[in-house]
C-alpha cells in the first residue's frame, strides 16, 4: 500500500507554535486582517503554495519511485484482458440468445 503524504510537512504546525488553530486565529492573534481583507497576511494556503519548478521536480521523484511493469508484464495482462473480455460476451450472448429464444416461445 502507498504512503500517503501531505502537502505540508508533519513538524510545520509544531514549529510555528500555532498547533491546529484555524488560520484566522492566528492572523487575529497575530494582530493580523482576515485573508481576504487586504492586510497583507499569508493565510496556509497561499504560504504553502510552491513553484511550478518545486512540483515538476517533486513531480519527476515521485514517478522514479513507481514500479513499472515489464513489457512482457504488460503483453500477459493485456492478452488476460481480451480474452476475458470475449470470455464474459460469449457467456453473455448466450444468456441473451437462450432467453430471446425463451421469449420467442412463450409468446408464440
Amino acid at each position: 500500500m502507498a504512503k500517503q503524504t501531505t502537502s505540508t510537512p508533519e513538524g510545520k504546525a509544531a514549529a510555528d507554535g500555532a498547533g491546529s488553530r484555524p488560520v484566522r486565529q492566528r492572523a487575529a492573534a497575530a494582530g493580523g486582517t482576515r485573508a481576504g481583507g487586504g492586510g497583507g497576511v499569508l493565510t496556509r494556503a497561499s504560504a504553502n503554495r510552491t513553484s511550478v519548478r518545486t512540483f515538476y521536480d517533486q513531480t519527476i521523484a515521485e514517478l522514479k519511485k513507481v514500479t513499472w511493469p515489464t513489457r512482457q508484464e504488460t503483453l500477459n495482462l493485456t492478452v488476460a484482458v481480451i480474452a476475458m473480455t470475449l470470455a464474459i460476451a460469449a457467456f453473455l450472448g448466450a444468456i441473451d440468445a437462450s432467453l430471446d429464444k425463451l421469449v420467442q416461445v412463450l409468446i408464440g
